[in-house]
Parts: C-alpha cells; sequence; structure tokens
C-alpha cells in the first residue's frame, strides 16, 4: 500500500511538571526538534505523573487524530512525517490561564 493515511506533525514531551488544582501534572508537552528515541516505557525525554492511567508498556505514547479523510486506517498503514513549526500555545499554556 503506497497511500498516507495519516501524517505526524510533532514529537512532544514534558516541558515542565506543574501542580495543578488536585495534583502535579505533565500535560505541558511541547514539541521537540530532530529524532527521539522511543523505549518500552515512551519517549525519552517525556513524564508521566499520573501512572494509573498514563506510561508504562501498555500505555506509552499518546496520538491525538485529525480526520481528513473518512475510510478505515489498521496497524501497518504507512504514515508521513512532517515538520511543525513551534509556533502556538500549548495545552499546558492555556491550562495555566484558566
Amino acid at each position: 500500500m503506497t497511500d498516507v493515511l495519516a501524517r505526524l506533525l510533532a514529537v512532544n514531551v514534558v516541558h515542565e511538571v506543574i501542580r495543578g488544582p488536585t495534583r502535579w501534572t505533565a500535560i505541558d508537552k511541547r514539541p521537540v526538534r530532530g529524532p527521539v528515541d522511543v523505549g518500552e516505557l515512551g519517549l525519552v525525554g517525556d513524564r508521566q505523573c499520573d501512572t494509573r492511567y498514563h506510561g508504562g508498556p501498555d500505555k506509552a505514547l499518546g496520538a491525538y487524530l485529525k480526520v481528513l479523510e473518512t475510510g478505515s486506517v489498521r496497524a501497518g498503514n504507512r504514515i508521513l512525517v512532517v515538520h511543525r513549526p513551534d509556533d502556538g500555545p500549548t495545552i499546558g499554556e492555556a491550562s495555566r490561564r484558566a
């Protein structure tokens, strides 16, 4: 199969662990430049604070998808990696302002 079904826009790791209303959070993820090693527990340089629900060998990576075209995808489909400039607010910045 040669059709590209998804694009990887950014690889993000924790920028700063911050204190949320009830616990510490590592939601402030920001893009990194260049390759990032992936290990059994996730991306090198990343961190998860609430390991009940995040991290570990079964929850090491997360992805947010934007549907560009209806259809089906499955494991093994090709993706295209493109560069995304670091020019917008992050979820962590938005949550600190709220």
